[in-house]
């Protein structure tokens, strides 16, 4: 049909207003001249659900693909290219409304048709199962996914002329799902991988490369090799800057770069780098970034002994998470804790009682009553009681405090012998 002729030029362009229109012409011609659910009115509507589902309206594309693979069954087709690419379609559309389950039904329903059809070691299987793999790992099912991705670049190595960015990409997936699962030398292994493939054909200084070295970069920050991880970061950044100016991963980087000079005690350049981090997540991130680069900078200030400068900082990022996130999110209750204990640096025990008190009940309705967050802000509560004199109060937080650390600590935690050092002080106080 022409009108489907036209559709599918404007859908090449991402014209998808121009290209829906069309695809509608044609199905609506289709219905003059057969029926409702031939195959013909079937194809037109395939067309539109596929523009639907690249201009992200993923509930009117789903109920467009079940229809579609309704009419090939009634019509009485076999399993075929076609319906493989219809549950493709139908599971990706499934996971962007993070129906998962349903999605990985539909994409699995998709491979098997296509093994059936191509063989295992097919490049469709192979691309495909990197979709599978994504859908896999948003559901929860990690080592399912390590597996799909796996047997994907198992089979873009066997096939001459595969694109080395599907399999890079493969190891991208691999490098974050092994991060999250805190197996970082296999998370490291699998980013280094895809930095090789990357390096190697789309050259040292691209983006992607840039993006690479980032990841790497909190890999190694993540197991303490700060040295490494700097190096990573820096170079990320001398790339992004070289190829597309200014950006919130270089915001990101930089205060990665700072908060490692502040480990230094370096703290003059933590303050710069993170201060350019900060300037830059305020002209790209979103709240929750631009809060935690404040919270970066307070906690510069903080080790640097500059309290009131802290205090702000921290005052500054509890309101840009509250706005973000209300007023119970921990985030803000995080904010409220540290300047409680800056407050009671500067001996203003009252204030500093109120901001514990205002953490506490947060981190109490968050988290529950057993967190270590509830035990850290009853230890600050105590020790303030304690100095006011009030040792019935002091010792019924610093009670709570050490059972919550002895739970979720042990007993040799240095946190849970400080809070047993209080008990036993107040307790003989007391005698």
């Amino acid at each position: 049909e022409p009108c489907d002729f036209i559709g599918l030029i404007y859908q090449k362009k991402q014209k998808y207003d121009e290209a829906i229109s069309f695809h509608s012409k044609a199905l609506l011609i289709n219905e003059n001249h057969h029926d409702k659910g031939s195959m013909e009115c079937a194809s037109s509507d395939f067309q539109i659900a596929k523009v639907l589902l690249a201009s992200h309206k993923y509930e009117d594309c789903i109920t467009r693909f079940q229809n579609h693979l309704l009419t090939y069954y009634c019509e009485g087709y076999d399993d075929n290219k076609e319906i493989a690419e219809v549950y493709h379609l139908l599971g990706l559309a499934q996971s962007k409304i993070k129906e998962y389950e349903k999605s990985v039904t539909s994409l699995n329903k998709a491979l098997s048709i296509r093994q059936k059809l191509c063989g295992k070691t097919n490049l469709k299987v192979a691309e495909m199962m990197l979709d599978l793999g994504k859908v896999l790992g948003e559901l929860g099912d990690s080592d399912e996914a390590i597996a799909v991705y796996d047997q994907s670049i198992t089979i873009f190595q066997s096939l001459a002329g595969s694109d080395f960015r599907a399999v890079a990409s493969a190891y991208c997936c691999l490098g974050d799902l092994f991060g999250k699962k805190g197996n970082c030398e296999a998370s490291l292994h699998s980013w280094k991988k895809a930095l090789k493939i990357l390096s190697s054909n789309s050259g040292s200084d691209s983006i992607v490369v840039g993006e690479i070295l980032y990841h790497i970069g909190k890999i190694y920050d993540q197991v303490g090799n700060f040295d490494k991880s700097v190096g990573c970061f820096s170079e990320s950044v001398k790339i992004f800057r070289s190829n597309v100016g200014e950006n919130e991963m270089i915001g990101q980087a930089l205060g990665y770069i700072g908060r490692n000079y502040a480990r230094k005690k370096q703290y003059a350049k933590a303050l710069e780098l993170s201060t350019e981090s900060l300037k830059l997540q305020k002209q790209f991130a979103d709240a929750g970034g631009i809060a935690g680069s404040l919270v970066e900078l307070g906690n510069i200030l903080k080790a640097w002994g500059k309290t009131d400068q802290a205090i702000q900082f921290f005052e500054e990022a509890s309101r840009t998470y509250e706005e973000a996130f209300g007023i119970d999110a921990v985030e803000v209750a995080n904010c409220r804790q540290n300047v409680g204990i800056l407050n009671n640096q500067l001996g203003k025990s009252e204030m500093a009682l109120r901001y514990f008190g205002e953490a506490l009940q947060v981190y109490r309705s968050k988290e529950g009553d057993k967190s270590l967050n509830v035990a850290n802000s009853l230890f600050e509560i105590g020790r303030i009681y304690d100095s006011f004199g009030n040792r019935e109060k002091s010792l019924k937080c610093f009670e709570e405090a050490l059972k919550i650390r002895e739970e979720k600590l042990g007993d040799d935690h240095l946190d849970v012998l400080a809070a047993h050092r209080f008990v036993k002080l107040i307790s003989k106080r007391m005698q």
